[in-house]
């Protein structure tokens, strides 16, 4: 019988019966680990002597691990575990081989050993990892730095620190690969910090399955869980996701910030094969500036999702984000991009036929503010057929999911201060806040854009043929306070491989230099929308007649049209000054639409008749702000709330 404990923990010890992974107590073998060995309640004098015991068991067993040792951690720790047959929880933060109650962390340093993982588990593992410090880790030539799970099985880490790692390939701080069936992987309370990935991926973690096979790694991000300040080389700073995975983070005050890499993803790189990622964090601890903060990279800033030219998988990768709290939206906050995509960057290159699949980020109830790019798409860039990004706030058919609570708040939805600047620091000419290329496509519903500094808004970009053509259609936004030369620029070649529209949208107030419209000719559309622009011209050139729509216009720009809905004219906004652009219930623009199911910009049902008011053709009204039957003649700020 293996060497255990006085105690069967019953009564007493709590804390076994407490893990996830634990079975019952009279199931549990306890080894105790302390400097003076197998005296005074001591199990073992080392960690690996206990793992030992624990693989040659039978039984649900749990390590608990002293701080008496000289200098307070363990040193030249390269720490195996494989072909575990039961449970096993390793827990840290005793005082003694006495002590029942962990507080603190014990550390277990990789210094001065091998150059491999502090702790390595290889085959079938259930494993969970409890007020532990791994750190100082060196895999060269490994994945890995700090933990390296390679297996089947079940691996939770809570309560810890996973820091200073170091890996020569993928995984500074954690390597987790599916081999031989699927691992379900949980985060609860841990932070991952400051580890390196000198020549691969993942700087903090790295998730995948071994050789594109069947199993899954099925990963969970639970409250507190912080990503911060790791760094790989080749892409995907802090996370780094491959090969059929699942992660779901709704978790309290999760956040990935500072992380960085030369190639893509600077907090999280997800590459290759079907995954579905959810990222929707509950309210954030007090002082926290959002949930992706300055992270940086060449392309995407903050998420890259990317398919693997050299390794093509099929399936479709949907990456949904949001927040469990309407009134704390989950923030891109201060993300920078070298190149593309500043907060986010989405690429499915048409390279593999029936393996390209799809790749669909979903946004709900989220922010992005003050991110940037130097070469466009500081908020988001999208390249290749069947890259999409839909913020679907409201909208009932853009095929995304619904996240639990419906966001009603101002600050939800809005991307605002963005800008575009060169590595010199320098005002980039090529700047945008969305992009779209090679048939990529992006929609916004419900969305605030307002003091965003770049030279365009809306860019369409596109070498190929014309179908699909690059697409981005906003509807129902509220565009103010911007400055720049336009806010949608048609650059696609040939003429007719993009296309731009927009619908029930208010834009008031942005400093442009040049034409509202930078449009072509072909496939522009926009209709119900109000632009008050006065001595700015509308568009660069008309429209087609027979290929785009000029529909329901109000506006005061420069421009003489023939169509008896657009029309020239003073919107009647409540208060402009006050940025209150609501409409007045005499405006030529109230109760001149027939009525529709949607909602309006806050949220609102579109169709509501003013009586007395002018009635055109329906008693829906032009722009993003439906006049609601109190508000007529009634002052109201629905901006100066603290988020301008």
């Amino acid at each position: 019988m293996p060497l255990q404990t006085p105690f069967k923990l019953c009564a007493m010890f709590a804390l076994a019966c407490a893990s996830l992974l634990a079975s019952s107590c009279a199931d549990a073998f306890i080894y105790t680990v302390g400097r003076s060995g197998t005296a005074n309640n001591c199990s073992f004098p080392t960690v690996q002597a206990a793992l030992n015991a624990a693989a040659a068991s039978n039984e649900d067993d749990e390590i608990w691990i002293t701080r008496d040792v000289a200098g307070g951690y363990y040193q030249n720790q390269a720490l195996t575990l494989e072909n575990l047959r039961g449970k096993l929880k390793i827990v840290g933060g005793f005082d003694d081989c006495w002590d029942v109650t962990p507080e603190g962390v014990t550390e277990l340093h990789g210094n001065g050993g091998p150059p491999v993982a502090v702790l390595s588990m290889r085959g079938f593992a259930r494993v969970a990892l409890s007020k532990l410090r791994i750190t100082r880790g060196d895999a060269d030539g490994n994945f890995g730095g700090g933990i390296s799970y390679k297996g089947d099985g079940e691996l939770l880490i809570e309560d810890s620190i996973v820091d200073n790692n170091v890996s020569a390939f993928s995984g500074g701080g954690v390597s987790v690969w599916a081999d031989g069936g699927n691992v379900a992987f949980t985060l609860n309370r841990t932070e991952i910090s400051n580890n390196r990935s000198n020549r691969g991926y993942g700087g903090g973690l790295h998730v995948t399955q071994y050789r594109g096979l069947s199993p899954m790694t099925h990963a969970t991000f639970g409250d507190y869980v912080h990503i911060n300040d790791n760094y790989a080389a080749s892409g995907g700073g802090g996370v780094f996701i491959a090969n059929n995975t699942t992660l779901t983070a709704k978790g309290y005050d999760f956040r990935m910030e500072r992380n960085g890499t030369l190639g893509d993803g600077g907090a999280m790189l997800v590459e290759t094969g079907a995954h579905t990622i959810t990222i929707a964090p509950g309210r954030r601890a007090v002082g926290s500036l959002g949930t992706f903060v300055g992270n940086e990279a060449s392309r995407g800033g903050a998420i890259a999702l990317k398919q693997s030219v050299e390794h093509p998988l099929g399936g479709d990768t949907r990456l949904q984000l949001g927040s469990s709290e309407h009134t704390d939206p989950q923030l891109f906050f201060a993300n920078r991009a070298h190149e593309s995509g500043g907060a986010l960057y989405i690429d499915r290159p048409r390279v593999h036929g029936a393996l390209d699949g799809t790749t669909t980020v979903c946004a709900f109830n989220v922010g992005f503010d003050r991110n940037d790019a130097a070469l466009g798409g500081s908020a988001v860039m999208a390249s290749g057929s069947g890259a999409r990004f839909m913020n679907e706030n409201g909208n009932p058919g853009s095929g995304c999911p619904r996240i639990e609570v419906p966001c009603t708040h101002i600050a939800c939805n809005h991307y605002t201060g963005h800008m575009a600047s060169l590595d010199t620091g320098q005002p980039s000419i090529f700047g945008s806040l969305f992009a779209v290329a090679e048939s990529a496509e992006i929609q916004l519903y419900g969305a605030r854009i307002s003091y965003n500094q770049l030279p365009v808004l809306f860019v369409a970009a596109s070498t190929s043929t014309p179908f699909p053509r690059s697409s981005i259609g906003v509807d129902t936004a509220l565009i103010y306070g911007n400055t720049g030369s336009s806010l949608a620029s048609n650059q696609c070649v040939p003429e007719g491989t993009c296309q731009f529209g927009m619908r029930a949208s208010t834009i008031v107030a942005n400093l442009l230099s040049g034409h509202v419209f930078e449009n072509a000719v072909d496939h522009f559309h926009l209709r119900e929308s109000i632009i008050d622009q006065p001595g700015v011209a509308l568009l660069a050139v008309e429209p087609s007649s027979k290929q785009s729509t000029l529909e329901h216009l109000l506006y005061t720009s420069t421009y003489a049209s023939s169509i008896p809905s657009v029309r020239q004219g003073a919107p009647g906004f409540m208060n402009v000054a006050a940025m209150d652009y609501r409409l007045s219930g005499n405006s030529v623009a109230v109760d001149n639409l027939p009525a529709a199911g949607t909602v309006d910009f806050i949220g609102r049902n579109r169709s509501v008749d003013i009586p007395g008011g002018p009635n055109g053709l329906g008693p829906r009204d032009l722009g993003a702000v439906e006049t609601q039957l109190w508000e007529v003649g009634v002052p109201d700020v629905i901006l100066r709330n603290g988020f301008d």
